[in-house]
């Protein structure tokens, strides 16, 4: 606070003018004051920056002035004496100097004078430093609440003291009462985290734990340290790691499903050769049995055998349905075969410029007039809600991998109704373009996916279809067509 109002209290009136005069010409405002009554009323009315104080007044002393005021005001101490006592005495009442009058006003003045220019100076000094105090304070501030960390500042009973923004974006149902509370009341995770804090603070070490699960899914990382400045405080910062952990499981997944994806190739090489074996097997077991030729006929009148007898026979025992059963289910396990090699082998190749729009409204009119599609149960009563953007939605792609990957989308969506009775039943597809990326939903309002089975449904030959109902390659193709054939997500 610079100094603009000074109060002279002196009952030497010739030195209460002359100082007044010469600090009006230095632009000071001057109240003056024979007694101590008036001061004080001036001190209580007025905004005083600095007193000139004689010691020794007519029905009074300074101390007594001093006793009385309330307002903690920088104040310099004249007296024609020159008791060291009444200095020291002053001094420790707070007078910033003790000068002595001397007869001749003229010695007088300019100690007076200086004093004041050095009291300015210094609170000068001190409001600059004030200044740069409350902008490096305002800077902090700022740089500590546009940090994307929570932190948190807790005292040793782990009440919380204070907080930047980000807490209160990361736990808005605590928005006004965070300040105050204790960290176990903001903070919902299992006990032994709060054990590990306040063991830390015991100890005053720091502490780092990489991964805590709150009550409400969401997964952070804390720090935990020592505010050195500041005794028995602790400072905590808090990062949300959720979408970070989700993206690094989204990314093992992917790896896994990788790796799968070599493994099935792998194995449906290796199954192809016993297959065309037993297929091959099979046929000619069949060919031998019941085809007309030659060295058939020949071999049985070796062995005097009657072939339609046997035949006969073998009818009885339904041998043929039972070749006709290897030979049909070899021939589906030839055909799912073909299918993971197809996929593995089938990359961006008959891959040209497509309308995805397009694509989907032809897919869509193949389900309706698919009969495999329309029998399913409730079929008739699921509608079909597509959203589709106005403009062409033009990308490079494979037409018939993509329309697969809809189909065994939708295809899903309507075996998920088939155990539900509730009205309302809708399947909804829609596009959107979102920063260069091509957006495709389809939405149910079916049964969902149980959350322990969320790792699982890209994995070939993961099914909760009955036996015969379906193999389980259905989202492993649609992984497979996006992620690897497409380059999406």
């Amino acid at each position: 606070m610079l100094i603009n109002n000074i109060l002279i209290v002196d009952d030497d009136t010739e030195m209460l003018e002359i100082v007044s005069i010469i600090l009006k010409k230095e632009n000071y405002k001057v109240y003056t004051t024979t007694n101590i009554d008036d001061a004080l009323s001036i001190v209580g009315v007025f905004k005083i920056d600095f007193i000139i104080l004689d010691y020794n007044l007519e029905k009074a002393t300074a101390e007594d002035f001093l006793n009385n005021m309330t307002q903690d005001i920088d104040f310099i101490i004249l007296s024609a004496s020159d008791n060291i006592s009444t200095g020291i005495s002053m001094m420790k009442r707070g007078a910033t100097d003790f000068i002595m009058k001397d007869a001749n006003i003229k010695f007088t003045l300019p100690q007076i004078m200086r004093r004041i220019e050095n009291e300015k100076s210094i609170q000068q000094n001190l409001n600059s430093t004030q200044i740069q105090l409350d902008l490096t304070k305002t800077y902090i501030n700022d740089l500590v609440n546009s940090i994307s960390y929570a932190i948190l500042g807790i005292d040793s009973e782990l009440n919380i003291v204070h907080i930047n923004n980000m807490v209160k974006t990361i736990f808005p149902d605590h928005n006004s009462s965070i300040v105050g509370s204790n960290l176990t009341d903001i903070i919902s995770c299992e006990n032994h985290i709060y054990t590990s804090i306040r063991k830390s603070i015991v100890q005053k070490s720091d502490l780092e734990i990489q991964e805590i699960k709150l009550k409400d899914g969401r997964f952070f990382s804390l720090k935990l340290f020592e505010i050195r400045a500041n005794n028995g405080n602790f400072a905590i910062i808090m990062e949300d790691i959720t979408e970070k952990k989700n993206m690094n499981e989204l990314f093992i997944q992917s790896e896994k499903m990788s790796s799968i994806g070599k493994l099935t190739t792998s194995i449906a090489h290796e199954i192809n050769n016993p297959l065309a074996g037993i297929l091959q097997s099979a046929q000619l077991i069949r060919n031998r049995i019941y085809g007309d030729v030659i060295k058939n006929i020949d071999e049985a009148k070796d062995l005097n055998l009657d072939l339609d007898t046997m035949h006969k026979y073998l009818d009885n025992r339904d041998i043929n349905r039972y070749l006709d059963i290897i030979c049909s289910s070899g021939s589906k396990v030839a055909q799912i075969v073909d299918n993971i090699i197809a996929y593995s082998n089938s990359g961006f190749e008959n891959q040209r410029i497509q309308d995805l729009n397009k694509i989907i409204k032809n897919t869509l009119h193949a389900i309706h007039n698919s009969q495999d599609i329309t029998s399913l149960s409730n079929y008739k009563s699921i509608e079909f809600i597509c959203e589709l953007v106005d403009e062409k939605v033009e990308l490079l792609c494979n037409e018939g991998e993509l329309s697969q990957v809809i189909l065994s989308i939708i295809k899903n969506a309507i075996q998920s109704f088939c155990t539900l009775s509730k009205e309302g039943k809708n399947i909804t597809i829609s596009t959107e373009l979102s920063d260069g990326f091509t957006i495709v939903k389809i939405v149910d309002n079916g049964c969902g996916i149980e959350k322990k089975d969320l790792q699982q449904i890209f994995e070939p030959f993961f099914t909760h279809q009955e036996v015969g109902q379906g193999e389980g390659l259905g989202l492993y193709m649609v992984y497979y067509i996006i992620t690897r054939n497409h380059s999406g997500y």
